[in-house]
This record gives structure tokens, C-alpha cells and sequence, in this order.
């Protein structure tokens, strides 16, 4: 998808890209939430996600979500 919309934004000036963080095998990643699909549909930030999960960075730390409001 990333691609093609790239193909088709791209004589507008839009840059279009894909983000991946990686996978990261641990006890959280591996429970699973019974109600996500209430996220169906949404672009979502990492951080938040990480906030509402209770997922830490490897020194304990939630990095704060950032939107383009916040820049």
C-alpha cells in the first residue's frame, strides 16, 4: 500500500512512507487483548499504545507520544 499511494501522491508533493518498529518478543507482546478491535481502522502512535499497555522502554521509561501538534 505504501507504494502505490507513493506512486500516486508522489506529482502532488507528498512523501508517503511506512514505519516499522520491529518485533520484540516478550510476555506483553505475547498476551493477547480480547478488545483489539477497537482499534480497527485508526492510525495509532506507538508511544500511546505503550502507555495504554504498560509497555516500558529497557531503562523502565515511556517515551511520550508525539503528534504533529506537538512539533
Amino acid at each position: 500500500m505504501t507504494a502505490d499511494m507513493a506512486t500516486e501522491l508522489k506529482p502532488y508533493g507528498v512523501a508517503v512512507v511506512s514505519l516499522y518498529p520491529g518485533l520484540v518478543r516478550t510476555e506483553k507482546v505475547m498476551a493477547a487483548d480480547p478488545a483489539v478491535l477497537r482499534y480497527t481502522g485508526k492510525v495509532l502512535v506507538a508511544a500511546g499504545l505503550a502507555m495504554e499497555y504498560g509497555f516500558t522502554d529497557i531503562d523502565g521509561t515511556t517515551p511520550r507520544p508525539l503528534t504533529l501538534t506537538d512539533v
